[in-house]
């Protein structure tokens, strides 16, 4: 959400091409069960936010900037319901 509030704000600023790199590696971090990976270099879990809230930011990333041809995010909508 970050990237396309400065693209949609300034001009040239970013590439979209990061847009777009930032979106398939979201992507590539989907868990198949509607939910999203995490990583496992996390120190500890201090201030962390639970699974849940972690997913449905990045599902409100994902729907904020995503186009009906990009992802199919049912399962990961449902999920969060």
């Amino acid at each position: 959400m970050q990237l396309t509030d400065m693209a949609n704000t300034t001009s040239g600023i970013v590439d979209p091409t990061l847009i777009q790199d930032t979106i398939a590696w979201l992507d590539s971090r989907r868990d198949g069960q509607g939910g999203f990976l995490r990583s496992p270099e996390a120190l500890d879990s201090f201030g962390k936010a639970p699974a849940n809230v972690t997913d449905a930011y990045i599902l409100w990333a994902l729907t904020s900037v995503n186009t009906s041809d990009q992802l199919n995010l049912t399962m990961e909508i449902n999920a969060l319901a």
